[in-house]
């Protein structure tokens, strides 16, 4: 599924951060590997983002929804 969302944090350290939508009732987690970008795939807090997301079985790191693409709207 798609949606448009925003990045709520995002820790370059560890690649990876969380994002929101308002059409989600909980936070995604996301991971830069799944970042559509050149060069570093890097994501800052606000930004408008849209991305693709799945419910693993189990959920991932205590998330239940799980971001697999991620574009950037306004870089």
């Amino acid at each position: 599924m798609t949606t448009l969302g925003t990045v709520k944090s995002w820790n370059d350290d560890e690649g990876w951060g969380v994002l929101t939508s308002p059409e989600l009732d909980e936070d995604v987690w996301a991971h830069f590997a799944y970042v559509e970008a050149e060069g570093f795939r890097e994501l800052g807090p606000g930004a408008a983002v849209e991305f693709d997301y799945e419910q693993p079985p189990g959920g991932q790191d205590g998330f239940t929804y799980r971001a697999t693409r991620v574009r950037q709207l306004d870089p």
